[in-house]
């Protein structure tokens, strides 16, 4: 494995991520008339696997495969 995740990079992706749901938050509320709709499936799907697939990501970097042989980390 390469370098390790440090602090920051964590943070950093902490950071993006929580910009990346408020930017979904927020243009789900564009439209007052809007907001009592039920949630498409799709968009919620969507939205699930860009956080996954990034959360993933974040997981690869920081090495949790390495969980399963120490999972003390």
């Amino acid at each position: 494995m390469g370098e390790r995740l440090t602090e920051a990079d964590f943070a950093r992706s902490c950071a993006y991520l929580a910009s990346t749901c408020a930017q979904w938050a927020g243009g789900a509320l564009v439209l007052p008339e809007c907001y009592q709709k039920p949630a498409s499936v799709a968009t919620v799907a969507r939205f699930t696997d860009e956080i996954r697939e990034r959360l993933d990501y974040l997981d690869k970097l920081a090495g949790r495969s390495l969980l399963k042989e120490n999972p003390n980390g």
